[in-house]
Order: C-alpha cells, then sequence, then structure tokens
C-alpha cells in the first residue's frame, strides 16, 4: 500500500495532464504516423521536413507503441498509458529477480522503494521515452539469465540473447551492458568457476550476432536501417553533438539521482541504531555477492557512457534498477524482523519460483 501510494504521488500530476517531454512528444507522434499508415516499421516517418525517415533510433519502440495507437486510437491518454505499462513491467521483472536472488518475495517492496525513491523513474514513467521499453527488455534479459545458472541450462542464457537483442532495438548500445552480468555471476560465485563467466558473455554475444543475422535476411531493410542509425546517431551524435561540458557529467548525474535512496538506507541504519539489539547497529548483507554484482552492473550501464560527449540523465534510467536492487541487498538485514533462509545466496534449483 505504501508503495502503491507513493506511485500514485508521483505519477499522477504528469499522468492526468497533457504534455510531456520533447522528446517523448515527438516518438509518440512517430507512433501515431506508423498505426495510421504513414512510414513503416523500418522506415518510420515523422513530419514532411522534419525526418521524413527517422533514423536517429532504432524502431522496436516506436513499432510496439504503434500498436497501442493501432487498438486504441488516436488520443492523448495513448503514449502515457504504453509509458506508464513499460514502467510498471520494470517494477514487476524487479521484484521477480528480487525473489530469484532471496527466495523472499514478501520483501520486494524494498527494492521497489529504492527504485521509485530516484527521481528520473517516476519523471520518464509518464514522458514516453524510449528507455522505459529498453529498460524492461534489460531486466528481462538479466532474470532469465538468473535462472540459467539457477536451472543450469543454457536455453535460458540463449533467450537472454534475444531479450538483449530487443533491448538493443529499443534505444541501441545502451541496453547492452548485461552482456558482463554472466562474468560478475561466476566471479562472486564460490561454485562456479571465474571462466564460465566470460564464456557465457561470449555465447550471449554470438547468439546476439547471429539472431541479428536472422533478422537481417527476414527483414532485409532492417540492415540500412541500423546503419544509418550508427552513423547518425553513434558515430555524428555521440563524437560531435556535444550536450555536456565534460565526459564525467553523466557520473555526477548518477551520484545526485542516487542521492535520495542513500539518505533512505541511512535513515534505515539511524532507525537500526535506536533499537539496537547486542549492540549491532548496521549488518552488512548475509551474502555480500548479491550487492556486489547488482552494484557493478548498474556501474557498469552508466560509466560506458562516458565515451560519448552527447549525454542525458535519462541515458542511464535502464541501470537504475540494479542500484535500487543493490541498496536493497545492503539494507535487507535492517528490515527483517525475524531471521528467515532468505540470505544465503544464489541457490541453483530446478523449482519454478516465477
Amino acid at each position: 500500500m505504501l508503495l502503491i501510494g507513493i506511485t500514485l504521488i508521483l505519477l499522477s500530476n504528469s499522468l492526468l495532464t497533457e504534455g510531456m517531454f520533447l522528446d517523448g512528444v515527438t516518438y509518440a507522434s512517430i507512433s501515431r504516423n506508423m498505426a495510421e499508415g504513414q512510414g513503416t516499421f523500418w522506415n518510420p516517418h515523422y513530419t514532411l521536413t522534419l525526418y521524413p525517415e527517422f533514423r536517429q533510433h532504432p524502431p522496436l519502440a516506436l513499432g510496439l507503441e504503434a500498436l497501442f495507437f493501432k487498438a486504441l486510437g488516436d488520443h492523448l491518454w495513448v503514449e502515457k498509458l504504453y509509458s506508464v505499462l513499460a514502467f510498471l513491467i520494470t517494477g514487476w521483472l524487479i521484484a521477480l529477480i528480487w525473489k530469484r536472488s532471496t527466495n523472499n518475495i514478501r520483501l520486494a517492496w524494498l527494492p521497489l522503494l529504492f527504485w521509485l525513491a530516484i527521481p528520473i523513474v517516476s519523471w520518464s514513467a509518464t514522458n514516453n521515452l524510449l528507455e522505459n521499453t529498453m529498460s524492461a527488455f534489460v531486466l528481462l534479459s538479466v532474470y532469465l539469465m538468473i535462472i540459467s545458472y539457477q536451472r543450469n541450462h543454457k536455453f535460458w542464457l540463449v533467450l537472454s540473447a534475444v531479450t538483449l537483442l530487443l533491448a538493443f532495438l529499443c534505444k541501441g548500445f545502451t541496453g547492452l551492458f548485461p552482456l558482463v552480468f554472466p562474468i560478475l555471476y561466476c566471479a562472486f560465485d564460490s561454485k562456479r568457476k571465474w571462466i564460465q563467466g566470460p564464456i557465457d558473455s561470449l555465447i550471449l554475444l554470438l547468439s546476439i550476432a547471429v539472431f541479428a543475422g536472422i533478422m537481417f535476411l527476414a527483414f532485409p531493410p532492417s540492415l540500412p536501417y541500423l546503419k544509418d542509425y550508427f552513423q547518425l546517431q553513434v558515430i555524428g551524435g555521440g563524437l560531435h553533438e556535444a550536450t555536456v561540458a565534460t565526459r564525467f557529467s553523466i557520473v555526477s548525474d548518477m551520484m545526485q539521482q542516487l542521492l535520495i535512496p542513500l539518505i533512505i538506507a541511512l535513515a534505515l541504519v539511524i532507525c537500526k541504531a535506536k533499537n539496537k539489539v547486542n549492540n549491532k547497529v548496521f549488518e552488512f548483507p548475509l551474502d555480500k555477492t548479491r550487492f556486489f554484482i547488482f552494484l557493478i552492473t548498474g556501474l557498469l550501464g552508466v560509466l560506458p557512457i562516458m565515451v560519448s560527449v552527447k549525454q542525458r540523465d535519462f541515458y542511464m534510467l535502464a541501470a537504475m534498477p540494479f542500484f535500487a536492487l543493490a541498496c536493497g541487498h545492503l539494507t535487507l538485514s535492517m528490515v527483517k524482523r525475524e531471521k528467515t533462509n532468505c540470505g544465503s545466496g544464489w541457490q541453483d534449483d530446478n523449482r519454478d519460483s516465477t
């Protein structure tokens, strides 16, 4: 109930009023045009004078939103409905990953609270950014990787490669940072050989390449489209369209976005101190590996953005759930009222705990 209340407070004002961030309006217009037959999936159309052939971003999120316009009609609330739905799916996937890593779904409110406390999350939820859809696919890929390790079956790893390709098709290379997740998982898991991580990351990369090749063969316009995107956005925009004075601006933005979650974590420490038992004020996570895995994954979703001189704070939106999961594991021992079997590490099993 607390999370529902916080969510309604954060979203209601923007959700119930007209207008959005300019990028969100642009994406909504392109999707609406696509739904009405102006432009296609591999040749989106904005206006006759501005981006008549829109190649600035991959088209998947635009195509998915076009389906909403096709089904629901041309209304002002359609783009916001789509945006909020992507936000809710992202939150659901955070809870599923938390359950997989702790075996305790009842405390899933903890990482969700930290996630909602990040200002860019609620702002993006109603502004129709491509990163909203990409975040859902990024989290789904990590969820499938965890299942792959818990069930010791490569099928789920290959399936994760499909979702990573879909994340790329939403907003480009910023959706591929989970490629390092197997390396971190195996490096911190004493039950596995460290070499398995790089091997699995290579399997992911090769699988993505294979699925991309199949896509190019099945949909010939996809290859020239992505070539144009690479030239216009990655090369042209990333190296020449500077929006920041220094490449370290994204690090400053990250620290600002994480300030409130850090304050909440500190407040939990203070509350624990007032009711300390056996002189223990702060207990580090019973299983430190999960904290470090999610923390480093989040950092690797942010720091590579420094390569580009074109930076905006919402570019790191897909990394924010991993910081929330890390904060959740960091403070888990402070919110548990009794010791339960929810912190004994990544558990390999054959049960379907979805």
